[in-house]
């Protein structure tokens, strides 16, 4: 991931880079889900801005989002106070439900992949893996592993509240 500056818009950004799939078939999935993500309107999901693709990689131009993360604040101030951690977790399922309006789920939620603005508003970040509801996914962070990671079955929506257990806890 890097920050930029959108030159025309004025404004910073993050472009996350992707390697695609070397077979066709592949590199269609991979560019139908992030149209999928860009088509999320919630305000606890960084807006994607663009979708550029050239040879073997795929880049998704994203708000910049000032803030820390979530690991970043629980390494300062562990443990975070009830209210704090209700409000997170608030605005993490209102996320969650604008992913799983569209049959997405994330499956790596973790204190990594959760950033805080700097009005304590906590946003979901990094949809890297992503997956169409039934859709088996890649294990992610260590900390958000379900056990449908762990069966290699495919994850659903309660996979993500799964998570978002793990998380609050």
């Amino acid at each position: 991931m890097y920050l930029a500056v959108d030159e025309q818009l004025r404004r910073r950004v993050v472009i996350k880079i992707y390697r695609l799939a070397e077979d066709i078939a592949g590199r269609r999935r991979a560019v139908a889900e992030a149209r999928r993500i860009a088509l999320i309107e919630g305000s606890r999901i960084p807006r994607i801005h663009d979708i550029v693709t050239s040879g073997e990689y795929m880049a998704l131009v994203l708000q910049y989002v000032p803030g820390c993360d979530l690991a970043e604040l629980l390494k300062r101030a562990a443990p975070l106070p009830v209210s704090m951690a209700v409000s997170i977790c608030t605005d993490i399922t209102a996320a969650l439900a604008a992913l799983h309006r569209h049959q997405l789920v994330h499956g790596d939620l973790s204190p990594g992949n959760v950033v805080l603005d700097p009005r304590g508003r906590a946003l979901l970040i990094d949809f890297g893996i992503a997956a169409g509801a039934g859709r088996r996914a890649l294990a992610g962070t260590r900390l958000a592993v379900t056990p449908e990671h762990v069966r290699r079955e495919a994850l659903t929506p309660q996979s993500d509240f799964f998570a978002l257990g793990l998380l609050l806890y």
